[in-house]
C-alpha cells in the first residue's frame, strides 16, 4: 500500500506540475514583463497572463536559488551574498535554506530544472507522510489517502508553491506527529530512541526547511497534540509520568534544534538585526480578516479569480476604506482557504458517533486557525504569551486550518465508508440539491451586469455611517458590487461549480449505502471528484510562464555589465517602474538598494 500511494501521490504532483516538468515551461507564475526594463521589451501583440502574487517566485527565490547554483557548483559554500546591499549573510538568511539536504542539488542542476522537480517531490511527501500519519491514527487506507491528497494539495502549499521554503517547512509537520506517536507507544526503550531520533530528523528538515513561522506553527501542532495525549486524570501513569507525551516532544523538538543548529546559530545572530524580530501590535491588526473571508474557503472565485483578486480592497473597505489592510496583491495569496467540496460534506461523518482517530485535535487546530485569522482575543494571546507569534503575518496560520480539514475528512470519509448511517446522508443530499439548485437558480437570475447595477443603486440610498459601522460593511458591499461586474463570468463559474460538485459529492455518498452497487468504483469516483475539484483550482492560480527572465537581456542591464567599473546601482521610486528587487544579482550587478 505504500509504494502505491507514493506512485499515486507523485502522479497527482505532475498532473499539477506537468507544464514546467513535461512541456518545457518555467517554474516562474509572475511575468517580469509587468516590470520594467523588461516591460518595454514586451513582443507585439503578446498578451501577458500571469499571477501577479507569484512574483516573490521570479523576485526572491529563483536569484537565491541561482547564486546557489553558481556558487555549489564552483565548490564554494555560498556563506555571504555580494550583491545585495553592501553584502548580506546568505547561509544565515532562512529563505536561502542553504542547508536542507535536497537544495545540495544546486550543486549539479540549475534551478531552471530542479526547482518544479523539487517541488513535485516535496508535494509528494507532504501526502505521504500524512497518508502514514492518519493510517497510524487506525483509518482505512483510502480514507488516509484522501487526507493525504488534502493535505498535499491544501490551500497554503498550492498558493505559495513557487516560494519553496514555505513548502519545505511545512511537509514535515505528519512526519513530526507520526514519528511521536510511534514514540509515545513503544513499549521498548530501543523502539522509543528510534522514533524519538526520527520525530529529531523531521524537526530538523522543518527547521532547514528555512520558512520559521511555519516551523514555529508546527512545532505548536506537535506540542498541542502532545498535549491532548496527557493523562490528566485517572489512567495507570502517576506523577511525572503521566506528561510523557510532552517530554518526548521537547526531546524531539530539542533534538532537532541540536541537529539545524548549523543554520539556527547564525540565524539567531541575524535575526538580532532584523526589523522583523518583533512586530508590533497595530501592525497585525492590519491584516486580520472580516467574516467575509470565508467564502473564499467555499468557492475561490468569490472575490474574482485567483490571479485578479479584489478581495485586499474589499477588506479595506470594511475598515473605512483608508488603508486599512496592507495586503492588496497577496489577498488571495495569504487569506483562501480552499481545500475542495468533498471535506465539507465529509465533516458531520467525523463527528458521528464516538471512535478513535484524533478529532478533536484536529477540530482545534482548524478552530484555532480560524480564530487567530480573524483577529480574535485568542490571537492577542498568542501574541503577548506563546514565543513565535510576532514577526510575520498571523493569516498564514491557515496551513493549520488546512492541516485540521485534511484530519476530519480522512476521519469522516472512514467513518462514512464503514457505517450505514443513510438518513444523514439522505439529509446531506437533500441539503446539497436545495442549496445547490438555489445556487443554480440564483446565478442565472441575478449573475447580470444590470442586476448588479440595481442592487448597487440601492445601497447608494443607505445612508453611510461612520468608520467602524455597518456603514464601512454598505461602502464594501458597494466596492464588491462594482468590482465584481468585471468579473462576474468567473464568479458566478465558481458558484455554479460549488453547487455541482456538491451535488455530486452528495450523491456519490448516498450511493454507497446501496449495497448491490461496487463500492470500490464509487471510492476512485470520489477521490477523482476530489483530485479534478483540487486540480482544476489551482490550476488556474499556477500560471507558469514560458521562462523565469526573458532570454533577450535589457539594453540597461547589457550596458552595464559592458562597463565593469559601474557594476554597483541603485534604485530609486517603484520597483515596476525602475528595477524590481533582487533582479540585478542575476547579471552578477550589485543592488545597492537590496531587496
Amino acid at each position: 500500500m505504500k509504494r502505491i500511494a507514493f506512485c499515486l501521490f507523485a502522479l497527482i504532483a505532475l498532473a499539477l506540475l506537468r507544464e514546467p516538468i513535461l512541456e518545457g515551461r518555467s517554474f516562474a507564475i509572475h511575468s517580469l514583463y509587468r516590470s520594467e526594463p523588461w516591460r518595454s521589451m514586451r513582443p507585439a501583440g503578446v498578451e501577458v497572463h500571469d499571477n501577479g502574487s507569484g512574483s516573490d517566485g521570479t523576485l526572491t527565490f529563483y536569484p537565491r536559488r541561482r547564486f546557489t547554483h553558481e556558487m555549489l557548483g564552483r565548490g564554494r559554500l555560498p556563506l555571504w551574498n555580494p550583491y545585495l546591499l553592501g553584502g548580506l549573510p546568505f547561509a544565515a538568511d532562512p529563505h536561502s535554506a542553504l542547508f536542507y539536504p535536497f537544495n545540495l542539488l544546486y550543486a549539479f542542476f540549475s534551478p531552471e530544472r530542479l526547482l518544479p522537480l523539487l517541488a513535485l517531490l516535496q508535494l509528494t511527501l507532504a501526502g505521504f507522510f500524512a497518508c502514514l500519519f492518519f493510517r497510524d491514527l487506525g483509518l482505512a487506507d483510502s480514507a488516509a489517502f484522501l487526507g493525504g491528497i488534502v493535505f498535499a494539495m491544501n490551500p497554503f502549499f498550492m498558493t505559495h508553491l513557487v516560494n519553496p521554503t514555505n513548502v519545505d517547512s511545512g511537509i514535515w509537520l505528519p512526519a513530526m506527529l507520526l514519528s511521536f506517536r510511534r514514540a509515545y507507544l513503544a513499549t521498548m526503550p530501543s523502539q522509543r530512541g528510534y522514533w524519538l531520533a526520527w520525530l529529531a530528523a523531521a524537526q530538523a528538515m522543518s527547521i532547514l526547511g528555512g520558512f520559521p513561522q511555519i516551523m514555529v506553527f508546527s512545532t505548536y501542532a506537535l506540542l498541542f497534540y502532545a498535549i491532548s495525549l496527557v493523562r490528566w486524570r485517572g489512567g495507570k501513569e502517576v506523577g511525572w509520568r503521566r506528561f510523557a507525551p510532552l517530554g518526548i516532544a521537547l526531546g524531539g523538538i530539542f533534538g532537532g534544534a541540536l541537529l539545524a543548529g548549523v543554520l539556527l546559530l547564525p540565524l539567531g545572530e541575524l535575526a538580532a538585526q532584523s526589523a522583523r524580530r518583533t512586530i508590533d501590535y497595530t501592525f497585525f491588526s492590519k491584516v486580520f480578516v472580516p467574516v467575509e473571508t470565508f467564502f473564499m474557503y467555499l468557492v475561490p472565485d468569490f472575490f474574482g479569480t485567483p490571479t485578479r483578486n479584489f478581495f485586499g480592497a474589499f477588506a479595506d473597505a470594511t475598515r473605512g476604506g483608508v488603508g486599512g489592510y496592507i495586503v492588496w496583491r497577496n489577498s488571495f495569496l495569504e487569506n483562501c482557504g480552499y481545500t475542495g467540496v468533498l471535506p465539507l460534506f465529509l465533516l458531520p461523518f467525523a463527528f458521528r458517533g464516538r471512535g478513535r482517530g484524533g478529532r478533536g485535535y484536529f477540530l482545534f487546530l482548524l478552530l484555532f486557525a480560524l480564530g487567530a485569522t480573524l483577529g480574535t482575543p485568542l490571537f492577542r494571546f498568542c501574541y503577548h504569551v506563546m514565543p513565535g507569534f510576532k514577526f510575520s503575518r498571523i493569516c498564514r496560520i491557515v496551513f493549520l486550518y488546512g492541516f485540521g480539514m485534511a484530519g476530519l475528512s480522512a476521519i469522516g470519509w472512514d467513518r462514512a465508508m464503514r457505517g450505514k448511517d443513510r438518513g444523514m446522508r439522505i439529509v446531506l443530499l437533500l441539503t446539497a440539491f436545495s442549496v445547490g439548485g438555489l445556487l443554480l437558480f440564483a446565478t442565472a437570475r441575478y449573475g447580470h451586469p444590470e442586476v448588479l447595477s440595481a442592487w448597487r443603486a440601492r445601497l447608494d440610498g443607505i445612508s453611510p455611517g461612520g468608520a467602524g459601522s455597518w456603514g464601512t460593511r454598505i461602502a464594501a458591499y458597494r466596492l464588491y458590487l462594482d468590482r465584481a461586474s468585471g468579473q462576474l463570468e468567473a464568479i458566478t463559474a465558481g458558484i455554479r461549480r460549488f453547487a455541482l460538485l456538491g451535488m455530486a459529492g452528495a450523491s456519490l455518498l448516498l450511493l454507497l449505502c446501496v449495497p448491490r452497487l461496487p463500492r470500490r468504483l464509487l471510492t476512485v469516483c470520489l477521490l477523482l471528484l476530489l483530485v479534478g475539484d483540487l486540480l482544476g483550482t489551482w490550476g488556474r492560480y499556477l500560471t507558469f510562464q514560458p521562462e523565469f527572465y526573458p532570454e533577450r537581456k535589457p539594453a540597461s542591464l547589457a550596458w552595464l555589465q559592458a562597463h565593469a567599473g559601474i557594476d554597483r546601482i541603485a534604485r530609486f521610486g517603484a520597483f515596476r517602474e525602475i528595477l524590481p528587487p533582487n533582479t540585478p544579482q542575476v547579471y552578477h550587478l550589485h543592488d545597492m538598494a537590496g531587496s
